[in-house]
């Protein structure tokens, strides 16, 4: 067959990597992507991260830095929101994104940002009560391919005690958000491939487009009343911080277009 590559992609674990890989990524037109999970050090035991995990995020950024100067582009996956997570652990493990991604001299990587979904038949699955009593994780449906509502009803989990799913959507918002938008201006990659970096770039941008996340509320808000629970659902409406921000801004996205139908509207 011959086809058209413009790059050759493939997972890689952090802690194999040497100098002399990337250079031979460089040669081979390769782009390594990384399960890093996350920027914290305490999440990467929680997550039962394996390998040598005692200088994991310096060797990530080791990496980052020798991969800019030999122009290896390459992406970095975490997850926001898997059981044990804490709002502080939250905010370090976007703190360490910013140093890996914002570095002054560039960067030759993109990010891509997950919530924790509960997939059946994985360890976490198996061990949900670990997680319930060590965390006070909570696992709203557990067989959620049966409910018809799979994309929201696979991530509606409480990740502990001290983060329930609303308040980690709005930290993720909060901290990754502002990160994910300046990743665009300090992507320093160049080559042919380039077009399919800054795609990748811009499509997780838009996961964080008040429309994206506005989709995700009110299945939120629609599964209290499925559940039997409206009340519940009208207090944490009320209770809902962002939830007016996030509105404002849907209108807001949406006046451009109704101010262009009311232009070409016939004169009553």
């Amino acid at each position: 067959m011959n086809l058209p590559l413009k790059r050759i992609w493939f997972l890689i674990r952090v802690d194999t990597v040497e100098d002399e890989d990337l250079r031979l990524f460089a040669a081979a037109n390769c782009s390594p992507g990384f399960g890093l999970e996350t920027g914290d050090r305490r999440m990467l035991g929680v997550i039962r991260k394996k390998g040598r995990l005692d200088d994991y995020h310096e060797r990530m950024l080791s990496i980052a830095a020798r991969a800019r100067e030999l122009n290896v582009p390459w992406g970095a996956n975490v997850i926001c929101g898997h059981p044990g997570e804490t709002p502080e652990s939250l905010r370090s493990s976007a703190a360490f994104l910013r140093r890996l991604f914002l570095d002054p001299k560039g960067t030759s990587g993109f990010l891509s940002v997950d919530p924790f979904r509960l997939y059946p038949g994985s360890p976490i699955d198996a061990e949900r009560a670990h997680y319930e009593q060590t965390y006070g994780t909570r696992f709203y449906r557990t067989e959620w391919w049966q409910d018809g509502d799979q994309e929201f009803l696979s991530e509606w989990v409480d990740p502990s005690a001290e983060l329930d799913y609303l308040t980690r959507e709005q930290l993720q918002h909060e901290e990754l958000g502002p990160l994910l938008g300046a990743i665009e201006d300090n992507f320093v990659f160049e080559g042919h491939a380039r077009d399919y970096y800054l795609r990748a770039i811009r499509e997780q941008v838009s996961f964080s487009s008040a429309r994206y996340r506005g989709h995700y509320f009110a299945r939120h808000y629609a599964w209290q009343r499925y559940l039997g629970f409206p009340e519940r659902g009208r207090r944490l409406r009320r209770a809902h911080a962002g939830l007016a921000e996030l509105q404002r801004a849907q209108r807001a996205a949406r006046l451009p277009a109704l101010a262009r139908a009311a232009e070409f509207a016939d004169p009553p």
